[in-house]
């Protein structure tokens, strides 16, 4: 039995395209070609400044701003990126041809936006700022040993405390535009970014992408009708792999603050944190405006939560959310096209979004 998962996207490096520095990301990564002596010397060699938050509840906080016109008024816009303990930024490189690539869970070209907002980053619990791998080859696939401080700690309550703690912490060391402070999610970010505009009233935008609606585990059950649907599997089948969903997720409810058990790659606080409260229920206490944007052929996160949560506004009659669908796009807004490659709008998607943003 096999689940689609993407929770930080870790399985789908394989995938990846390279794009010009003008470019945008690919699949859950942004891929640059960069020069080699940009390596060893983040985060200033590209272009950001390194703030540390020091919390006794959380443990430390690493948050980095884009140092381009840091000095300036500006409104500030947070980014939290997909799951996984990946860092922001990773140098594969080439020992042989001397050559080098950089991967980051970053979606966009941070240093064009750093003209108009202070651009903000986390790092996850524990997880290094950028991190160096030498290969043999380019295409060899690495891993990595996950830190035990993310382990312990990384689950929706600390992503979520630790945005809304640099978002204190950043006006006081630089010149915040307050009219607009944008908190912005992708996937597993995206579950989070509600809960930080609740936590934290500076928040004046939230916006969205590939994000669930409701509970993420039920994600995993409709997968399987929707397979018996089409025909791949049996329902007979697919209702004995929703049993076994049923008794596994189950025992994570038992077991909601284990850090020695896992499912899928993460632990059981990891999926309870953020299968407890669905991102609907905070979502529905904001008054300020929501962007969301979903593709329909996201197998990762189902955009049907994200239908329901549309129209569990729409009965409410509240009217702050912006909902933008992408006919037959997956997790990472790549158009799926039957018998030929996928064709990326990662780009347009994005720059949609900011068009609507920068009108706020």
């Amino acid at each position: 039995m096999q689940w689609t998962l993407c929770l930080g996207c870790q399985q789908l490096q394989k995938n990846i395209y390279i794009y010009s520095m003008s470019r945008l990301l690919v699949l859950s990564m942004m891929l640059f070609l960069i020069q080699g002596s940009a390596l060893g010397q983040p985060p200033a060699a590209i272009n950001l400044k390194h703030y540390v938050v020091a919390d006794k509840k959380l443990g430390t906080i690493n948050c980095y701003v884009t140092d381009k016109g840091i000095d300036k008024e500006k409104p500030l816009l947070l980014y939290l990126d997909g799951s996984g303990d990946r860092p922001l930024f990773r140098f594969k490189i080439d020992s042989a041809r001397k050559s080098n690539i950089m991967y980051s869970t970053i979606t966009f070209n941070y240093d064009s936006l750093a003209a108009l907002y202070h651009v903000v980053f986390i790092s996850k619990p524990g997880v290094k700022f950028a991190d160096s791998v030498f290969v043999s080859s380019l295409d060899s696939n690495v891993e990595t040993n996950t830190p035990a401080e993310y382990t312990t700690r990384l689950s929706a309550g600390w992503r979520a405390e630790a945005a809304s703690a640099v978002l204190d912490f950043l006006p006081g060391v630089l010149k915040v535009d307050a009219r607009k402070v944008v908190v912005m999610g992708y996937s597993e970010g995206s579950q989070v970014a509600p809960h930080v505009a609740v936590l934290n009233k500076k928040v004046t935008h939230v916006v969205l992408f590939s994000g669930n609606g409701i509970n993420q585990l039920y994600d995993f059950i409709i997968q399987e009708r929707l397979r018996a649907g089409r025909g791949e599997i049996s329902h007979e089948e697919a209702q004995t792999n929703i049993g076994a969903l049923m008794s596994t997720f189950s025992n994570i409810y038992k077991h909601p603050l284990s850090t020695d058990s896992f499912w899928a790659g993460h632990t059981y606080l990891r999926w309870s944190s953020f299968c407890n409260t669905d991102p609907m229920d905070y979502m529905l206490q904001l008054k300020i405006p929501i962007y969301l944007a979903m593709g329909t052929a996201d197998e990762n996160t189902q955009v049907l939560s994200t239908d329901y949560l549309a129209l569990e506004f729409l009965r409410r009659g509240k009217n702050n959310l912006i909902y933008k669908s992408y006919p037959s796009c997956n997790h990472f807004f790549q158009k799926i096209i039957k018998n030929a490659p996928p064709e990326d709008h990662l780009d347009e998607v994005t720059n949609e979004m900011f068009e609507w943003l920068n009108k706020q």
